[in-house]
């Protein structure tokens, strides 16, 4: 049925046009990984224009997030890909409080990740007491970034157990997050976590399939060990865009969590880098050349 004042052929032709490829100038903005959820949004040359651009939502609880276990990063400190690509966190992967407390002072991380070996670099002592440590110094810097803590049971059952232990000891913390290494036994651990409320980042992916049925199972957070991927002759970038690609035709809520930057332009959410990346990030020896040409030059003019 026409419309009102509409031309015969003309409701054809609007059909037509909205299968017409978007302009050279439009940008699709996807993936942005803030709080629980997907942003998947499109922004023509005109909006730009007029200053005018509405994401639409999907299964998002808004840019600053209910805090909690089922909230997110809503105080992450993003960074933005180029070209549009969307919004990628990165955060620090160390247990070490002087880095830690170095990147947090520097305003860099948008969160942190820790795993039994990363603990296993400090120095030895009560574990449970080394994560408070590191939570104090988060509300110290007032952040309340995601913190996540791996089970090293190997058993699914002491898997729940230590997840709830940690709840216990550091539940305090809003943002905390148990990492729940991904297996056939550990996808029914993901989901009796999610079920009791506890954020799980399910971990050691290495595969399309496995990213995707950790999603499945509800896990908030997904981790692709990119470089693994890429060292046993996998393209890892194909993996990560294909499993970004389930991510956001099934609108799975769920992030991508990669371990190096080159994956940034796969498709990522989040990159977990160590403390020294982030001072390689700041440094540049041409930054260098040029305050020291300032200040040359100033102090030559003051003689």
């Amino acid at each position: 049925m026409r419309a009102p004042g509409q031309r015969p052929g003309d409701a054809r032709r609007n059909r037509r046009a909205d299968r017409q490829p978007r302009a050279a100038g439009a940008v699709r903005v996807s993936s942005l990984a803030v709080g629980h959820g997907v942003i998947s949004a499109e922004r023509s040359a005109g909006e730009r224009e007029r200053g005018t651009f509405r994401p639409r939502r999907h299964g998002h609880r808004g840019r600053r997030a209910e805090r909690g276990r089922d909230g997110s990063a809503s105080g992450a400190r993003a960074e933005h890909r180029d070209g549009g690509q969307g919004t990628v966190l990165r955060f620090v992967d160390s247990a070490n409080l002087v880095e830690i407390e170095e990147a947090l002072a520097r305003g860099f991380p948008a969160g942190i990740t820790t795993n039994p070996s990363i603990l296993a670099k400090e120095e030895k002592g009560d574990f449970r007491e080394h994560i408070k440590k590191i939570t104090r110094l988060l509300e110290k810097y007032g952040y309340d970034i995601p913190l996540s803590v791996e089970v090293f049971s190997t058993r699914p059952d002491e898997m729940v157990v230590q997840a709830q232990d940690f709840l216990r000891h550091f539940g305090a913390y809003p943002n905390l997050n148990v990492k729940v290494p991904i297996g056939r036994d550990e996808l029914a651990v993901i989901r009796e976590l999610r079920r009791r409320d506890i954020r799980v980042n399910c971990t050691c992916c290495m595969s399309f399939n496995q990213a995707v049925m950790a999603a499945r199972a509800g896990a908030n957070s997904v981790s692709l060990f990119y470089g693994r991927i890429r060292d046993i002759g996998y393209d890892a970038a194909s993996v990560v865009r294909q499993v970004r690609a389930v991510f956001r035709e099934w609108r799975v809520p769920s992030e991508i969590i990669l371990d190096v930057n080159e994956a940034l332009q796969a498709g990522a959410d989040i990159v977990t880098v160590p403390p020294t990346f982030f001072r390689q990030l700041v440094s540049h020896p041409k930054t260098d050349e040029a305050v020291t040409q300032f200040v040359t030059d100033f102090q030559r003019w003051l003689k």
